[in-house]
């Protein structure tokens, strides 16, 4: 659609004056004429006075489309330069937006590799102190020596509970990769969380002699893997046992799974557990504890 090209001030001022230039000849004529041809005859006063009155309503209309048109060119050209600063301030917006969306992904980014660092970092430590408990473990289990015990008796049994105190199952099996799988299930589910010091605790034979170690039901006990839930966590642990029950040093590492009434631990292979051992299994809160499994004699874990 073609745009109609609007007169400039200069060209609408000199049209006015025009039409005043054209008026005035009109009049002059209309006023002087006759007496200048010598006539006795011409318009009356009031066809003169009416005449000028239709050309000065006329002049007055024509002075005011042109202002009109002149106002209406300004009023455009005042909405088309709105038009572009609003589209000059929304594309400033847009870039803005983007260059923030930008900055917040790279802190995100950054946050992300600063968290993947300290996890790294956790990890590297937590195996150097799992490789250091391990190798000391081993070194403790090879030095264990046989000493003489009198001959184990029944544990006494404690008062009867039928909670996830008093165990069902349990399993000592080997892995495809060289570790210890350790396994029991409760009577029903282990709360979340756990009252503090809880522990499913394997008791081992390691050399499968019942006059040597601590005696437990009718074996002599010398090693004892656990896991505890201590200080907001669950902590697999391996432990020496003394011939008087005092137990030895303490070593981590192993990992630990709880899962409704299920709980497992698995003993790497860096830890040396002999290839077999008498075992078994019974559950302590504290102090405190609770019914052996099996309920007599005991299992055995031959690799």
């Amino acid at each position: 659609m073609t745009k109609k090209k609007v007169p400039s001030a200069g060209a609408i001022i000199g049209w006015l004056g025009a039409v005043g230039t054209v008026l005035g000849i009109v009049g002059f004529f209309i006023s002087d004429l006759p007496d200048l041809m010598g006539g006795s005859r011409g318009l009356s006063e009031d066809s003169i006075v009416s005449t000028l009155a239709a050309m000065q309503s006329d002049k007055e209309r024509a002075e005011l489309q042109l202002t009109q048109i002149y106002l209406a060119d300004r009023e455009a050209a005042n909405l088309l330069t709105q038009q572009a600063l609003d589209q000059q301030f929304a594309t400033s917006q847009a870039i803005l937006s983007t260059a923030h969306a930008a900055h917040e992904e790279f802190v995100a980014t950054q946050n992300v590799f600063s968290g993947m660092t300290a996890t790294a970092d956790a990890l590297n430590a937590t195996a150097t102190q799992v490789s250091l408990d391990a190798a000391a473990t081993q070194a403790a289990i090879a030095q264990i020596t046989p000493t003489h015990t009198p001959l184990p008796t029944i544990t006494p049994t404690p008062a009867p509970v039928t909670d996830y105190r008093t165990l069902l199952m349990a399993d000592v099996q080997p892995t495809s990769d060289g570790s210890v799988r350790f396994s029991a299930q409760a009577l029903q589910p282990i709360p979340s969380p756990p009252p503090d010091g809880l522990a499913y605790v394997w008791l081992l034979d390691t050399d499968r002699d019942a006059q040597t170690g601590q005696p437990i039901q009718d074996i002599g006990i010398d090693a004892r893997v656990a896991a505890r839930f201590d200080n907001g966590a669950w902590i697999g642990t391996v432990r020496l046992v003394q011939p008087d029950g005092e137990m030895g040093g303490l070593f981590y590492g192993l990992e630990v799974s709880v899962d409704g009434p299920n709980v497992s631990v698995i003993s790497s292979s860096q830890h040396a557990l002999p290839g077999s051992f008498d075992w078994v299994i019974r559950v302590e809160v504290g102090k405190q504890v609770f019914g052996l499994w099996p309920f007599e004699s005991h299992s055995v874990y031959l690799r």
